[in-house]
């Protein structure tokens, strides 16, 4: 007599493989031209504004200040070394 492998929901690993199938076929294009860690990466930033300034604290560990460009643009803040 042989062993079977005991399946109480088939169709749930037939669910899994198109859910698999579906983030395969997504992510990679995402990166494409960039390392996937440079596409993902978003520190964690605070931002502060009077009458005079715009102040940003970001969480950018072993970078200095003087490396790090800050730009508010068109109602988007980008922050790029």
């Amino acid at each position: 007599m042989s062993i079977l492998r005991w399946q109480p929901h088939p169709y749930l690993n037939r669910f899994q493989d198109e859910i698999n199938r579906v983030f395969e076929d997504f992510f990679p294009r995402m990166w494409e031209g960039r390392e996937p860690f440079q596409a993902m990466w978003k520190p964690t930033v605070d931002v502060a504004e009077t009458e005079d300034e715009i102040t940003v604290e970001a969480d950018i560990p072993g970078m200095n200040k003087d490396d790090i460009q800050v730009s508010p643009e068109n109602n988007t803040l980008t922050i790029k070394n």
